[in-house]
């Protein structure tokens, strides 16, 4: 019985594992059809929020959205690829150069938000355009060169891929304490604070909530594997392991779709733009309905 069981197991396990990779490639093309359209529109309305506005804090989600597109434009056709091809080893080093500029603009735009509570007078005084574009012109600059020297390593063989986990650990987990940290730390000042109106407090709050769900949904689970990878290398032979490295590599897909929600908490008038969007699909709606009867 127990042979039997293991063996429906393996099989089980298997199968799961195969049906997940043959439906892979389909399933990233739709969602990078899905969050295209998405994601060009949340850029252009940031756009028209920031120079309306001079909004400084639009500017870090703009950069948020644009590595978005890196990895938009890039993840689906690295999946259909050969793994020994040069194209492939670039526009995988594509996608991780968005991956990481999208982690470091996550962090940003909570930094940003906490300073603007806790310490309002500095962040008066400081808060220029000219310093936002500088902060994400590092951070662009910096995910670039730490693939190219990720990537330069492995190739040369001066790296061993047992340490590659490790240090995708420490990259990936670092930003998520400070995430904690601005969100507590931004929700106690608010709470003690009457000078902030509280529709603005709901923005910032949501704004920062967002982060840290979008980090530890989407994220975080990437990290526990290569946690586990790390840990025991041989894992990556498991059935159960790969279809959860299925499954994480679909939720990393998937964050480009939710990013764009940061530009509705970002409006003030997030609200009305909601319903008029609702009024707006009923009326279409009534209007199909009411043609479908004549006709």
């Amino acid at each position: 019985m127990e042979v039997l069981y293991n063996q429906t197991s393996e099989y089980f396990n298997s199968t799961m594992v195969e049906y997940l990779h043959s439906r892979m490639d389909g399933v990233i093309w739709a969602i990078s059809c899905i969050a295209f359209p998405i994601v060009c529109a949340a850029i252009y309305g940031l756009s028209c929020l920031t120079t309306s506005d001079h909004h400084v804090s639009s500017i870090c989600v703009i950069n948020l959205l644009l590595s978005d597109m890196l990895q938009i434009c890039s993840k689906p056709v690295w999946h259909l690829i050969p793994i020994s091809s040069v194209m492939h080893l670039v526009l995988y080093a594509v996608y991780s150069i968005g991956l990481m500029a999208s982690i470091c603009f996550m962090l940003c735009i909570a930094a940003e938000r906490y300073v603007l509570i806790v310490y309002p007078l500095w962040y008066r005084r400081n808060r220029t355009k000219n310093k936002s574009i500088l902060a994400v012109l590092l951070v662009w600059i910096m995910a670039p060169v730490v693939i190219l020297i990720i990537s330069l390593a492995l190739i040369s063989g001066a790296v061993d891929h047992g340490v590659l986990y490790p240090s995708f650990i420490v990259f990936y987990l670092l930003p998520y304490p400070p995430i904690i940290f601005f969100t507590v730390g931004t929700w106690r000042a608010l709470s003690c604070t009457k000078s902030v109106p509280p529709q603005e407090q709901k923005r910032i709050m949501g704004t920062l909530v967002l982060v840290l769900v979008i980090y530890t949904f989407f994220f975080l689970p990437f990290v526990i594997l290569m946690l586990a990878l790390a840990i025991s290398p041989n894992l990556l032979n498991d059935p159960r392991v790969q279809t959860y490295g299925s499954l994480v590599d679909i939720l990393l897909s998937l964050n480009p779709i939710v990013d764009p929600f940061l530009y509705v908490v970002m409006r003030r008038d997030a609200k009305e733009m909601l319903t008029n969007m609702v009024c707006c699909c009923k009326k279409r709606r009534k209007t199909d309905t009411e043609t479908s009867l004549t006709l």
